[in-house]
Formats: structure tokens, sequence, C-alpha cells
């Protein structure tokens, strides 16, 4: 156990709002957000709806979802209603869209309506975007994945240069694209978060493990998100810091308590997100129906919202006294990755 160890607390201040199912990348560890058959959301519903969520749990900031949602036909109307009302907005998008949108997305973050983008970017090999999409390999499509690749990387470099951009990676087996992906990210100055693949945890532990190792990493910091189970542990490599995504084993008493697939959950209880229309909260990435997703209103006067709302209201624990059975620094490099359970 790290006796010393730097941990930053930080409250949950998020609502992930699912705009639509559609993406044109089909990627095969893509859980959609818990939903894989959503309708597409109204703006004035999506904005109202925010607007109750934080009045009830304080949830100041809107992260917009699918799919992938640059696809949304009224992305941009939506983000500066929300942008009106004070919220932060973040975008997480796989970076193939036009130059229009690029630009339109550059003025959004310019003036402040939009407060940073997170791309997901997994690999630079062409053959290899492939195999994440499930494509044969033929020369028609190693050409589209060239393709589609100059596209996303125009597009987050040309982004950074004027907001705040994030790259999120998920990695398996493939330690050639982590590398490629970091050099990338290290050279443009973007910010980098590596994300252990959920279907083949062993095989991205041992992959991330064996990157850190190699690299001489440093650990510096765990970020903690209370009270869902998101943390990450930060690492100094070769002079940038990287963040590595990390799951605790921490649910809402009055929605995980019993479940039948507690064991093999891999999120447990991360985050509260807006999906369909009309609209609903879902709490579990895993099951459907009730506790798990509900009406908004059904919600907002639900047992699940009571609980988050007092865990919210609840100071942040200290290093002191630490209320996650001790924190340990991730892939081996003292002690395995995961926490103990509360």
């Amino acid at each position: 156990m790290l006796r010393n160890a730097l941990v930053e607390y930080r409250p949950y201040t998020s609502l992930r709002l699912k705009l639509l199912e559609g993406c044109q990348l089909h990627c095969r560890f893509c859980h959609h957000e818990g939903n894989a058959s959503a309708r597409l959301v109204e703006v004035e519903t999506a904005v109202q709806s925010a607007l109750k969520m934080r009045s009830a749990l304080g949830l100041n900031k809107v992260h917009l979802t699918g799919g992938e949602p640059t696809l949304y036909p009224h992305l941009f109307e939506l983000i500066e209603r929300l942008a009106s009302h004070h919220f932060q907005v973040a975008i997480t998008s796989h970076g193939l869209f036009s130059e229009e949108k690029c630009q339109r997305l550059c003025r959004l973050l310019k003036q402040g309506d939009l407060t940073y983008m997170n791309f997901s970017l997994h690999t630079l090999n062409p053959r290899q975007h492939l195999v994440i999409n499930g494509r044969i390999q033929t020369e028609a499509n190693y050409q589209d994945a060239d393709e589609a690749l100059r596209m996303i990387t125009a597009n987050i470099t040309q982004l950074a240069q004027v907001g705040t951009v994030n790259i999120n990676c998920v990695v398996a087996d493939e330690s050639e694209s982590l590398v490629e992906v970091f050099n990338f990210a290290r050279q443009n100055q973007i910010a980098l978060r590596l994300v252990p693949d959920w279907t083949a945890l062993t095989a991205a532990h041992r992959t991330i493990g064996t990157f850190l190792k190699e690299r001489q990493a440093e650990f510096s910091t765990f970020v903690v998100v209370y009270p869902t189970s998101n943390y990450s542990a930060r690492y100094l490599v070769d002079g940038m810091n990287l963040d590595v995504k990390l799951i605790r084993p921490v649910g809402l008493d009055s929605l995980c308590t019993g479940c039948a697939f507690i064991q093999s959950c891999v999120e447990f209880f991360g985050n509260v997100r807006l999906e369909g229309n009309p609209l609903h909260v879902r709490l579990c990435i895993h099951r459907h129906g009730q506790p798990y997703t509900l009406p908004l209103q059904q919600f907002l006067e639900s047992a699940q919202c009571r609980e988050l709302r007092h865990r919210l209201l609840e100071p942040p624990p200290t290093i002191s006294n630490p209320p996650i059975g001790g924190l340990r620094e991730p892939f081996g490099i003292r002690e395995p990755f995961m926490l103990e359970p509360s």
C-alpha cells in the first residue's frame, strides 16, 4: 500500500448526454454508453433536462457523446444553448469530420462556448484501424483507413492549436499503436489518457505496464472522482504527463446492492447519463429497466438521486483516512493496479 501517495480528489460534476447512436466507425470495445439503440434527442428537451439535473445535483458540465456527436444535426445550436446557461460543454469525438465542422468547432473553442474536446484515437496504423473496426484487410479498405486517419490527425492538431484537446487511447495488446499515439500526443503537446480495453483487460494491463516500465515512468498522482468509481493514475513519461484510467469497485447502495452482475461489472457507478427521446436517466451501462434507467422526473424523486445528492454533499476523503481500502500504485511498478473494495 502506498503510504505517501499524492491523491487529488475531484467532485463529480459531469452529465453525459448521448445525442444519438449513429457512428461511421464500429470499434469493437465501444459500450455505446449502455444503449445501442438510443433515439436522437431534442435540443430544447436536452437543455431543460440539463438545467433540472444541475438544480438537483449541481452537475455543471454537459459532456456530449454518442455514437458520434458531430453527426448530430443540431450540435452547434445545442452547444451555444448550453453555454448560454453557463454550462461547461465537452465533446468526445472520433475526429472523422469535415473541414467545415472543424472550423466551426475551432470558433466555439476560441469563444469559450465549447470548453474542451476529447478525441478517441487508438492507433495511427491503417491496418490496425481496420482490425479495431472489424473490417476486412483489403487494399481498398487500407486506403480508406489511411485517409480517415489523416483526416482525424489533421482535425486534432488544428483544434489543439486553438483550445483544450485531449486524447483517449484504448489499449489492448497492440504496443506499437500505443507508442505511435503517445509520440503523436507528445509532439503536439496534447494530454493523453490510456484506457484499458474492457474486452481484453489482462492484455491491456500487461501492455500498459510494459510501456510504463520501459519508459521508466514516474508515478505522480492518483486523481479520484468522488463519489464515483472513476479514478486515474498519473505518470511522468519522457517529460510528459500521462493518465491511465482505472475503476474503483464503488457503486450506489440503492443501485448496486445485490446485483447479480457485480462480479463482472466493468464500470460500477461511473456516470449519470441522459439518453433517448423521451429523455431517460441511465445509471448503469450493463442493465436496463428500473432503477438502472428512469424517466427524468422519476429519477429526480428516486432513492438513487437522494443517495447521490447526499454523497455529493459529503466532504472529500483525505489521504490520512482513505475511504477506499488503500490506494495501490498500478501496473506492477509497486503493487497491482486495482484498488481494494471499500
